[in-house]
């Protein structure tokens, strides 16, 4: 299964990207399916304004390697979060706010949280040594 139709994830940085980097984006053109078994869920469910809120990742298969975040249900680089390679790597892209915050388990931390943050997110990541993708649904209240 292929990544997103017409999106890349990749960003156009060169020298600043370690190799590692570089080996995920092209690996990010042959993703394979995230399965039934890896879901987000927002912690807590129903977060209202001003709060801060995880989306939670559940279900991946062993620790995780690399996390790409976007907000909607798209690849583009125009919606890039961040990227973050465990421990402490990050790059952040287009779409960070500076109120997002990853975990070592690909899990995202947003505070403050507006009504704007309301929609939907797309995770990539490496686990295992294979690499998904993952989505969910953030509902801001109030």
């Amino acid at each position: 299964m292929g990544g997103l139709s017409g999106t890349n994830p990749c960003p156009p940085w060169g020298t600043a990207w370690m190799g590692r980097i570089l080996a995920v984006c092209v690996l990010f053109s042959s993703l394979l399916p995230a399965g039934a078994s890896v879901t987000l869920m927002p912690v807590p469910p129903q977060p209202r304004v001003g709060q801060a809120v995880t989306l939670a990742v559940q279900g991946m298969q062993g620790p995780a390697q690399l996390c790409a975040w976007y907000r909607g249900l798209t690849t583009a680089r125009s919606q890039q979060i961040l990227i973050f390679v465990p421990p402490w790597e990050l790059h952040r892209g287009p779409a960070f706010t500076g109120r997002e915050t990853p975990a070592n388990d690909c899990s995202l931390r947003i505070t403050g949280v507006t009504p704007q943050d309301s929609g939907d997110y797309t995770l990539v990541f490496q686990a295992g040594g294979r690499y998904a993708e993952a989505f969910g649904r953030l509902q801001v209240s109030g």
